[in-house]
């Protein structure tokens, strides 16, 4: 470890940032392609291409930009670090999953800035009271997470094996060997004992409630919105359910999160609001994390 430089601490924090800027890069050619107004009952404005994707890239570019200063600021932007530093930085967890914070933060301002822009209103990408009553969206949301809980999510885990089997590979490789899902679990707990008193409350709040909220406003307000307006509903479910699950970089859930980016662009679709996609991925998350915690 005492041999390792900046540079190379700095590409691996930046690893997963070639592959997400790849598929939003993607969604706006996507979005360039189908320029024409699919559903002409939708009263919302067109979301312009070049307006989404330059507050998609420029959020995103921002992200990245703080991902370095955030290193730099703690290895103390010199080519050959002091390897003391290098091995306290290494030791906290934590320091790898600031790259997804500032991600999701990216996706909130290009939400936000879309919006300044004029491009879009919060009421047009579901910022706005449900069309169902309210029992009735709490029991859609019940159903939809034991579905989802007791259904897909085991089914996804036995496709993730059954693919092991089958091709004979061990995608554990980079973790000691150890499985993506123990290593996951392990690597939160590592990070709420480094954190301190309030690391669980802090994961709790970032990744259970703060990142499904941003994730909802910009997959299934903003990009399910720009989408309802280009294609038939159909394609626009699965374009930015597609979109959600591999921006997670997550091959063990890839199953899985196809199917929740689904129900929730239902959700959006079928109560006219955002607001039970967001209780839900809320509920989901917090729940997840509670188990790992505990």
């Amino acid at each position: 470890m005492t041999g390792m430089s900046s540079w190379t601490l700095l590409a691996q924090i930046l690893r997963p940032w070639p592959y997400r800027l790849l598929f939003f890069g993607l969604a706006i050619v996507a979005l360039s392609v189908f320029t024409y107004r699919f559903n002409d009952k939708y009263s919302v404005p067109l979301i312009a291409a070049k307006r989404f994707g330059a507050a998609l890239l420029g959020g995103q570019f921002l992200a990245a930009a703080a991902t370095i200063l955030f290193f730099g600021w703690n290895i103390g932007w010199r080519i050959h670090p002091d390897p003391v530093i290098v091995e306290d930085w290494v030791g906290a967890f934590w320091h790898f999953y600031v790259d997804d914070f500032f991600s999701k933060v990216g996706l909130g301002l290009a939400v936000l800035g879309l919006v300044l822009a004029g491009g879009v209103t919060w009421k047009s990408i579901g910022i706005r009271r449900p069309s169902l009553s309210i029992p009735s969206v709490l029991v859609i949301v019940a159903v939809a997470y034991l579905v989802l809980h007791f259904l897909v999510a085991p089914v996804s885990l036995n496709l993730w094996e059954w693919c092991l089997r089958f091709f004979g590979a061990d995608l554990s490789q980079g973790n000691d060997g150890i499985d993506p899902l123990q290593w996951e679990v392990w690597s939160l707990r590592q990070v709420a004992s480094q954190i301190g008193i309030l690391g669980p409350a802090l994961i709790v709040l970032c990744i259970g409630i703060l990142a499904p909220v941003i994730e909802e406003m910009f997959f299934r307000g903003m990009l399910f919105t720009a989408l309802l307006e280009r294609l038939p509903t159909w394609g626009a479910l699965i374009g930015q359910a597609l979109l959600f699950a591999v921006i997670h970089l997550d091959l063990v859930r890839l199953p899985y999160l196809i199917v929740l980016g689904l129900v929730l662009g239902y959700l959006v679709k079928r109560t006219s609001s955002l607001l039970p996609a967001v209780l839900l991925h809320i509920i989901i998350n917090v729940l997840s994390l509670i188990a790992v915690m505990t």
